[in-house]
């Protein structure tokens, strides 16, 4: 009962958001000069995400743009390998109201900040994760499910967030090269 109560009230502010904002708008993207911070949210339930987080979050350091990255642990307690580091900040379920809306300063102060880009690179499918999206302040968002959120969608033939992460390199690299001509 109470998992879709959450349900409903998650669906809601992100419908609300969607019609509100008019996320829908095509914005144009930046070149990686012109990018100065980008955000991450992935799944930290599995270990490999986390790697795959820290490669990603390296990737764009060695281009020099700052980036933090959000993980959402989609259970009560958090792992012991769910330690909050340098870029990397994590919530569980135990962070959310009765409602199902984060309660923490980690996700307020995530989906406040003004990211140029903000990359969805979970392999799992949870409201929660729109949540994020639809309230982010980000001005360019990319995600691989079909949803009118995001700015750009990639669909990749494998789940895995390593081989999503290589596509959003692949296709920033290929905007920005386009867009530097």
């Amino acid at each position: 009962m109470k998992k879709s109560i959450q349900s409903f009230f998650l669906k809601s502010s992100v419908n609300n958001f969607e019609k509100s904002k008019n996320i829908a708008k095509i914005k144009p993207f930046q070149t990686f000069s012109k990018t100065k911070k980008i955000g991450i949210i992935f799944n930290g339930f599995l270990k490999e995400n986390i790697d795959v987080t820290r490669q990603f979050i390296d990737y764009f350091k060695g281009k020099d743009i700052s980036c933090d990255a959000l993980g959402f642990v989609n259970k009560k307690k958090m792992n012991e390998f769910n330690l909050a580091s340098l870029n990397i900040d994590y919530f569980n379920l135990n962070d959310c109201n009765f409602f199902g809306f984060p309660n923490t300063d980690k996700v307020r102060n995530f989906v406040s900040e003004k990211f140029d880009i903000l990359v969805n690179i979970s392999e799992e499918e949870h409201l929660m994760y729109n949540y994020i999206v639809a309230h982010s302040l980000a001005k360019f968002k990319i995600g691989k499910n079909n949803n009118i959120l995001y700015n750009l969608l990639i669909n990749t033939k494998s789940k895995l967030s390593q081989d999503f992460v290589s596509e959003v390199i692949f296709y920033l690299d290929l905007i920005s090269k386009n867009n530097t001509k």
